[in-house]
């Protein structure tokens, strides 16, 4: 029976061919849209909900009376307080801290000293018991001083099959550094921590400071005991730890992981990020979906005799599950096909934006297997149409199946093109207007430099121990590299503040750099450069704080406990967003102006390389030559380029915008492919109702508007609401931009483009079938009959 089942299916599908394969298409294209916004969504959840204890472990937070505002950094002695006055109901405290990557050096078997760059953390003794850390063979180690656990994936990197406990490491160091050479022992291969926790690391230390009053520390985390609530523990915490802060009015309070999951801003990326892959599984779906419908439906006189000759509820529903078996099958094994080359490409798009990073790399079988569990709902969803296909059957008599019911209306399947064209109006306004709001922003930023420009720029950060002390080596050979145009250093200095006669802190930041900055990067300035310590060139957003203080052409402030001469002003840095004043109080910005000053000592943290054009690539290598001859080849340096740097500091925006102009096109291709199989279907069975019309004198224009009627009020329903939330959704963001005025909303010609364009697409679409049945002779339908 199942042979025959499966013959039966085959037969169906080549019946379809192309209504089954266009349904296999949208349905791996869009279970694969879903799957990998659905996947970073799982992964960043997972640092909630991947615990044992998720329900006990809790975040602590500074907060104030004043407002709600929560603060992870808590101050020493508060903490101090903490661990050493227990609360009840808080059986762990522990806290742990990382500089991100470090270089450390070690050795292998019969190899000499090598090193690695790799993430590390130092934590508290009770990390391993909050965090439930286990070896290999599921024990909790203990961490001695003078020790280092390794993570699993870090030592099959660095050591392969080679068995890393008993070796020796430590943090790579300069030459001219002459103390002691710390060691650290690896004691313990533990399991990795779960994707997406910002605890994940390759190596973890011992933390021995003892809690300094004055220091911050951040990532404090408790483990409540059984049965007792964050509510319970809030209360405790303002009863025994006193206010603190400046204005004493700060306090304790903690939120275990399980409620950091339904924070309103991460609830609202949990369903909004999915939600947009989701449009894209839906569009595709309501194709399969109706096709299966009419099909079902087409299919009635066949159904009804197959029951008449003895085919029970059974073997009718096994005949059409067996179709739809054999259609996802082929689903799964084309989004399969699909990974292996979308992932690649979108690898190598993220790299090109220099956006790519551990973050975003996606752990292919962890994706396969999401996405075999979204095929499998799917699966049901489409099973449970076959069973209501075939509950129909049973309910209608043999002579209204074997004749054929009266055409109805198609509501549902009507309904479903709908919702398809209100996902095609969403993602193309939405496509269009994103792509506005970035042109219309980046028109707003001071772009001193073109892209051409920031494309011949390099830049590195000689941070790597094994190269201090010698940069200006390095430098000065690249200096004399042929085809090095300029060479500029540059690195951030102080945070300083500027205390107004209002006693308001404006907080600012200090660049320091090279003199050539404003001809390096093109910035035009009033005045001079600096030339020395106490002269600073200031960002116009600090004169007009002094203005409004009354001083008319300043010539000094004082900023933090310092007095600087002022020697020349800039509009803004390179690439900021260029306010006027009314729109530098509503930014609301943390940082509300820079200045610039040159040091003392040549700093090379930061370089920039400008290359003569057409040399780009052959810079690169030089440079990575010198840099690597004092740096070893294991650790990775990177070069970037301006344009790179600026894009990963504002490209936000463009990076949706191209996200939404890919959703826009595939769900066009896919509403294409829904709105032609539905206006082939209708065309086919109505057939013998358009040559009675064309007998009776109907001509091309009525046998149009018999069939793009609908397509015509289907394009009105779905374009009032979907444009109206795009509009809604666009002014909200427009509003954040403090520098794009929200009137290019109101723009009726960008609107009537949008529906043009939609309206012109579903023409083209429909016109073709509409012609053809246009054309039909109808001596020969009635012949047929």
């Amino acid at each position: 029976m199942f042979r025959h089942y499966l013959k039966m299916a085959v037969r169906q599908i080549l019946k379809n061919k192309t209504q089954y394969l266009l349904s296999i298409i949208g349905i791996a294209i869009g279970l694969l849209c879903f799957s990998m916004t659905s996947y970073y969504i799982r992964r960043f959840n997972n640092q909630f909900t991947a615990w044992a204890n998720s329900d006990r472990m809790a975040n602590v937070y500074v907060k104030s009376a004043q407002n709600n505002y929560e603060n992870p950094y808590i101050p020493g002695k508060v903490v101090q307080e903490l661990m050493g006055n227990p609360i009840a109901g808080i059986g762990r405290v522990a806290y742990s801290y990382g500089y991100g990557r470090a270089n450390i050096t070690l050795s292998k078997d019969g190899q000499e000293e090598v090193s690695y760059q790799c993430s590390f953390q130092n934590i508290t003794k009770d990390f391993p018991v909050i965090f439930g850390v286990q070896t290999l063979e599921g024990q909790v180690p203990a961490l001695e001083p003078g020790e280092v656990w390794i993570s699993k994936s870090a030592a099959e990197k660095i050591f392969g099959q080679e068995n890393p406990i008993g070796k020796t490491l430590y943090f790579s160091r300069a030459d001219s550094d002459t103390s002691a050479i710390r060691y650290s022992t690896i004691s313990a291969v533990i399991r990795d921590l779960p994707d997406g926790a910002r605890e994940k690391s390759d190596l973890y230390f011992p933390e021995t400071a003892s809690i300094q009053p004055k220091r911050e520390y951040r990532d404090l985390v408790i483990l409540l005991d059984k049965n007792v609530s964050s509510k319970e523990i809030n209360q405790r915490l303002r009863q025994q730890i006193p206010a603190f802060g400046e204005k004493n009015d700060c306090y304790l309070a903690v939120r275990t992981f399980k409620e950091e999951m339904y924070k309103p801003d991460n609830i609202s990326a949990t369903f909004f990020i999915p939600l947009i892959g989701s449009l894209i599984l839906i569009a595709a779906m309501i194709n399969f979906l109706k096709f299966c419908i009419q099909s079902f439906y087409n299919r009635t006189r066949e159904l009804s005799l197959r029951k008449c000759l003895g085919s029970d509820s059974k073997g009718l529903f096994g005949l059409l599950f067996s179709e739809i078996a054999v259609l996802f099958i082929l689903s799964a094994l084309a989004s399969l096909a699909l990974i292996e080359w979308v992932i690649p490409v979108y690898y190598q798009y993220m790299a090109s934006k220099e956006l790519i990073n551990e973050s975003l790399f996606i752990h292919t079988p962890t994706l396969i297997r999401q996405e075999m569990e979204y095929l499998g709902f799917l699966f049901i969803l489409c099973a449970s149409i076959a069973a209501l296909a075939v509950f129909r059957i049973r309910h209608i008599t043999l002579t209204e199946g074997v004749k054929g019911m009266k055409r109805k209306k198609h509501s549902v399947r009507n309904f479903m093109l709908g919702v398809q064209l209100f996902i095609c109006f969403l993602f193309i306004a939405g496509a269009i207007g994103l792509g506005n709001i970035y042109q219309l922003a980046e028109e707003k930023r001071n772009n001193t430099l073109t892209e051409e420009e920031c494309d011949r720029i390099w830049k590195m950060e000689l941070w790597e121990p094994q190269v201090q002390g010698h940069e200006e080596e390095i430098v000065s050979r690249i200096r004399t590299l042929a085809g090095v145009e300029d060479v500029l250093l540059e690195t951030t200095g102080k945070y300083l503040d500027y205390k107004n006669k209002h006693g308001e802190v404006l907080h600012g930041l200090q660049y320091l750099t090279g003199k050539n900055y404003p001809s390096f990067m093109k910035l035009p300035i009033e005045g001079r450069m600096p030339e020395a310590s106490n002269e600073i060139l200031v960002s116009r957003s600090l004169i007009w704080e002094l203005e409004k203080d009354g001083e008319k052409n300043p010539t000094s402030v004082q900023l933090g406990d310092q007095t600087f001469q002022i020697t020349g002003i800039y509009g803004q840095l390179p690439f900021e967003p260029i306010y006027n004043r009314e729109q530098t109080a509503k930014a609301n910005q943390y940082l509300r102006f820079s200045f610039i000053t040159v040091p003392e000592k040549a700093n090379y943290r930061t370089v920039y390389v400008k290359c003569v054009a057409g040399q780009e690539q052959n810079i690169r290598k030089e440079i990575l030559k010198i840099v690597h001859s004092r740096l070893p080849a294991s650790i990775p340096f990177l070069l970037t380029t301006k344009q790179e740097e600026r894009f990963r500091s504002n490209g936000e925006s463009k990076l949706i915008s191209d996200l939404f102009t890919l959703l826009s096109a595939i769900s066009v291709i896919i509403t294409v492919l829904g709105i032609y199989s539905a206006i082939t279907l209708d065309t086919v069975s109505r057939q013998k109702e358009v040559a009675i019309r064309k007998i009776n004198g109907a001509g091309p224009k009525v046998i149009a508007l018999l069939f793009g009627k609908l397509y015509i009020r289907l394009l009105v329903i779905s374009a009032i609401p979907s444009l109206a939330i795009v509009y809604i959704l666009l002014w909200i963001l427009t509003k954040e931009k403090i520098t794009i005025a929200p009137a290019w909303l109101n723009n009726p010609l960008m609107w009537l483009g949008i529906i043009l364009l939609t309206a012109t697409i579903v023409f083209v679409t429909v016109a073709y079938r509409i012609w053809l049945i246009s054309r039909l002779n109808p001596a020969e339908v009635i012949k047929s009959e």
